[in-house]
């Protein structure tokens, strides 16, 4: 029976609603399965990287000069998500996982559009699901706001912006094409590695111009200029806080000290690969039967814009040589999309694609459910391979509660990002992470000096030995010669200067 309201509505306002929400439903389906796969990881500790950048982007909105005092090798556009997050109140774990379920909507509805604009509204709701869930995995970090989630979601919707002004609207405007490059240009400020939408965009504008589609050049130059004003605007932050400083953290140190040309970690490679392949793998190989079940009904320029894509993503994924386990996420987006256009092509029954889909997504399902019935003190080693989740939020407890002023600094030796995301309170040693005490050059010196100097922090919890990140003994014999130790947290102990 109908309600009071309902009956008072117009029919044709009552109408248009449930042909709305019918015409929706899959899509607020998917989207209530990105988010309960997430949920649970609200409260969760935050982990090294997201407690590095807030951290940083804290110290940054506070008058640091960012890349001075404040350092990370990452652009300055990350930093600005996590500063609007510290603006906006939300410079929390909980606001930080809000980010990443953020970006993992955003991610999977760009997916899903440009499966959409490559092999029609069959691949709509079957890529939304693969990407979204592929995602959102958390044995491989899926739940975190890392860089490549964030800058990952944020180039796919410029490259589905592109696809959509080049296939569906062709009509549109140059300055659609220069916002989607701007779109574009962002997404390389979120993390480097974000060239692989650029790089399939690219593709497509270039082959459109090459073969001389009425406007296509217009379009091209329109995209590149907006990307170009988004470099641009970051270079000349850059050169007005420091040029070298900058460079340095954007490009210098990766390619001089961090890379798959220089440091490359096979062995970490091989570890990550070994827990996402069972997870994906499934997916990956019904993917592969179902395209080669329907090859000839699987366009050719959707092969072709998914092809460059991923065989970017890849390079992307290889180039920085580190291989953690939260860069399998910059993969799952190509990923996700192609499969969706994969089991697409399967024109019978019509149920067939989302079904396939449905069953390509039962592994990365049932190991999301092993890892929410996960207590909290074994997220981080099963998780992410990292021991110090429930240190850093017990020795925050501590801090808090030992600390006479807020001014007190704390120094986590020889490193550990999150805690600095636990504490309200500025680091005071510019590096943050582990790798970066060992690979600038200085920074050891650095560090010796701060703690044996006038500004020397007034706790120092002891993460790993001095000798872990100094073994010419300088940063042991300050420490020794400054502080006592004072009490011991979850096998941390902490130090007070004297």
């Amino acid at each position: 029976m109908a309600s009071a309201a309902e009956r008072s509505a117009p029919p044709h306002r009552a109408a248009s609603w449930r042909a709305w929400l019918g015409g929706h439903l899959g899509h607020l389906l998917i989207g209530a399965l990105v988010v309960a796969m997430r949920l649970r990881f609200l409260w969760t500790p935050i982990t090294s990287d997201e407690g590095g950048y807030l951290s940083v982007a804290r110290y940054w909105s506070r008058g640091a000069t960012l890349y001075r005092e404040a350092w990370v090798d990452r652009p300055q556009g990350l930093l600005l998500l996590y500063r609007a997050l510290h603006v906006v109140g939300l410079g929390t774990t909980v606001g930080v996982r809000l980010l990443a379920i953020a970006a993992a909507l955003l991610g999977t509805a760009a997916c899903a559009h440009i499966a959409g604009t490559l092999a029609g509204r069959r691949a709509v709701l079957p890529a939304a699901l693969l990407t979204g869930v592929l995602l959102s995995v958390p044995q491989y970090e899926g739940f975190i706001a890392n860089a490549e989630l964030l800058s990952g979601a944020i180039g796919a919707t410029g490259l589905a912006m592109v696809l959509a002004a080049v296939w569906r609207a062709p009509a549109r405007r140059a300055a659609w094409l220069a916002g989607a490059g701007a779109v574009s240009g962002f997404a390389l400020l979120v993390k480097q590695s974000a060239f692989d939408t650029v790089a399939a965009a690219g593709v497509v504008l270039i082959l459109q111009a090459v073969t001389r589609r009425p406007g296509a050049v217009r379009r091209l130059a329109a995209y590149a200029g907006g990307v170009a004003v988004m470099l641009g605007l970051a270079a000349l932050h850059g050169a007005l806080t420091g040029w070298s400083r900058w460079w340095f953290a954007v490009a210098g140190y990766r390619l001089g000290h961090r890379s798959v040309l220089e440091t490359a970690d096979w062995a970490k490679f091989r570890e990550t690969f070994g827990i996402v392949r069972p997870i994906v793998g499934p997916a990956v190989v019904l993917g592969i039967v179902a395209a080669v079940a329907a090859r000839r009904t699987l366009a050719a320029r959707g092969l072709a814009v998914l092809g460059a894509w991923l065989a970017a993503a890849v390079v992307a994924f290889l180039a920085g040589g580190l291989f953690h386990r939260h860069y399998w996420v910059l993969l799952m987006f190509p990923l996700g999309a192609a499969l969706g256009v994969a089991v697409s092509a399967l024109r019978r029954p019509p149920w067939a694609p989302l079904a396939v889909a449905g069953l390509m997504v039962l592994v990365p399902l049932l190991e999301t459910v092993s890892a929410v019935r996960l207590p909290r003190d074994r997220v981080g080693p099963e998780l992410s391979g990292d021991g110090r989740f429930a240190a850093d939020a017990a020795v925050a407890d501590w801090v808090r509660q030992h600390r006479t002023d807020s001014s007190q600094a704390v120094y986590a030796m020889c490193a550990s990002a999150g805690l600095y995301g636990d504490i309200d309170s500025n680091a005071p040693y510019p590096y943050l992470w582990f790798l970066n005490i060992q690979d600038i050059p200085g920074a050891i010196q650095q560090l010796a000096d701060l703690l044996a100097g006038p500004s020397a922090p007034t706790f120092v919890a002891v993460y790993q030995s001095p000798d872990a990140c100094d073994r010419s003994g300088r940063v042991g014999a300050a420490l020794a010669a400054n502080y006592h130790r004072v009490d011991t947290v979850l096998g941390v102990a902490m130090l007070r200067h004297t």
